[in-house]
């Protein structure tokens, strides 16, 4: 039986490995206990670095309260899956945005606990976001000109009109 265990978790690790977004397994400490390749990528810290409070690192300083904060719903079980924003400064690629979802797990054996989740790097997005909200302010400003431009249009024409008519 153990080698059955051993296999399946070296195949879930494998499938991990390969997944698309970061996923990791902390302690309830917020101490990394396993990370994956894909996280590699998207922070730019190796594996190994990223381990215990190495993953910390990488943290703009003051989005460390947001997920303090994220963390500690999660333990207390507030919420089932604990979803927030944050940013990191890659060493290659500067300031990127993620998104991380966090979830207590309990293991009722030996009534161990921990958290495990994923994160994303949700940068591109983010910036389109941002993007499209400065298109559509200048959009309004376009239309607070236009609506002021065509009430002094009319103002002249009317002025523009003899007395006496046409």
């Amino acid at each position: 039986m153990k080698n059955f265990d051993q296999t399946t978790d070296q195949n879930l690790q494998e499938i991990l490995h390969a997944a698309p977004f970061g996923f990791f397994k902390l302690d309830l400490d917020g101490n990394a206990l396993f990370v994956s390749k894909s996280w590699e990528d998207i922070t730019g810290l190796e594996v190994g670095v990223s381990l215990g409070k190495g993953w910390h690192s990488v943290l703009v300083p003051e989005d460390i309260p947001v997920i303090a904060t994220a963390i500690r719903e999660a333990t207390t079980g507030q919420k089932q899956t604990v979803a927030f924003g944050f940013r990191i400064h890659h060493p290659q690629s500067g300031i990127r945005f993620c998104r991380m979802d966090v979830r207590l797990i309990q293991n009722e054996q030996d009534r161990s606990q921990c958290l495990i989740g994923y994160v994303q790097d949700v940068t591109d997005d983010h910036l389109t976001h941002i993007k499209l909200k400065e298109a559509e302010n200048r959009q309004r400003e376009m239309n607070t000109y236009l609506t002021s431009l065509i009430a002094s249009l009319k103002i002249l024409y009317w002025k523009s009109i003899p007395k006496g008519g046409l």
